[in-house]
């Protein structure tokens, strides 16, 4: 699964289950695109760094019980050759360096 796609899933699960607005587990799991075991994956991830999330019947949702905040930060970017140099101290590790025709192991 791609990485950021993945990231997204999980804030919409989060602003569903904030609102109290998921609907019973295959509904939520149809539409979030993925299983239901899946989705019980992903709610066990978020319990994993101390949500606490719950479900009740007679409301048909998912519901957090605390006032903890799940916040997730993600960049990407491009980084040009020039940076890079910069980054990796003037190596470039993914191109062989080669000297009197042998190549040169880092």
């Amino acid at each position: 699964m791609n990485f950021r796609k993945y990231i997204e899933r999980i804030k919409y699960l989060d602003e569903l289950i904030r609102k109290e607005k998921t609907g019973t587990p295959e509904e939520l799991a149809s539409r979030l695109g993925i299983s239901r075991a899946q989705l019980y994956n992903i709610i066990d991830e978020m319990k994993a760094e101390g949500l606490v999330i719950n479900y009740t019947r007679k409301r048909g949702t998912f519901y957090y019980t605390s006032n903890k905040k799940l916040e997730i930060a993600f960049s990407m970017r491009v980084v040009s050759e020039e940076e890079n140099l910069k980054i990796f101290g003037g190596i470039i590790y993914s191109s062989p360096i080669f000297i009197d025709g042998r190549k040169l192991v880092l």
